[in-house]
Parts: structure tokens; sequence; C-alpha cells
């Protein structure tokens, strides 16, 4: 079951255990992965560009914050990864939920996390813009 949280610059769609997505998404998201299991970070989509930093976004595919997020950081040209929690089977999604509760405990997207010891929550533009001007 998805919840609502509202706070600036972020979508507030919370996913827990019981989140449910399209079949057709899992299936798609189970043939691709074939017989052998992925983690979350094998799952990953990376996107090159400068590098500032281990860049990871968790993102919700249907979520504007999150696109705008993406299309800001594509606008920077910065080196990232990220992933659309919601696309992520139901276990994946569990374990991508539980790093993502490690550094936002609201569980809301975006969340951005750098270099495994810094984290932007929400889409905010100036701390984001400082990840170029700042190296991370």
């Amino acid at each position: 079951m998805s919840s609502l949280l509202s706070r600036g610059g972020s979508c507030g769609i919370v996913i827990d255990e019981k989140a449910t997505v399209d079949k057709r998404t899992f299936l798609y998201a189970e043939k691709a992965r074939g017989s052998t299991k992925m983690s979350v970070k094998e799952q990953l989509k990376h996107k090159e560009g400068k590098k500032r930093g281990d860049i990871t976004l968790y993102a919700l595919s249907t979520c504007g914050w999150c696109k705008k997020a993406k299309g800001l950081l594509d606008e920077l040209v910065l080196d990232y990864h990220y992933v659309d929690v919601d696309l992520l089977a139901d276990a994946d999604r569990q374990e991508a939920v539980e790093t993502i509760r490690r550094w936002n405990p609201a569980c809301s997207y975006p969340t951005l996390v750098i270099d495994n010891n810094r984290c932007i929550i929400g889409f905010n533009e100036g701390e984001i813009r400082g990840l170029l001007t700042n190296g991370g």
C-alpha cells in the first residue's frame, strides 16, 4: 500500500512492502532479469557525465519531482546512477526501500545519495547544482 506525504520538492509517495506494481511491468522485469538474481545495485541505470562523486538517485517512474531531478542532473551533465523503485520486483523494491530509509526515514522521493555519506531529499535545485560547483 502506498501512502502520501506532502513536502516541498518531494512527490511524497511512500512505498512499503505492500506496494503493488503493474503485472506487466513485474513480468517484464522478471524476464529481463532472467534466472540470475540481481541486487538493486546491479540494476541501477547509469548516465555518463562529469564525475562529482558517486551519485545515486532513488526515484519513482511516475514522480514529477523525480523527473525534474533526473532532468537537472542531465542538464548539468553529471555522472550518476538511478533506479525507479516502483518498477522493481517485490524483493528488490523492499531492498531499495531499506537502503533509502537509512538516508531518508520517511522514504519519500526523490532521494539522492552522494558518496554514501550525504543525502539530498526531494528536488532541491540549489543543492543539486552545488554538486557541480562544489564537487559533491
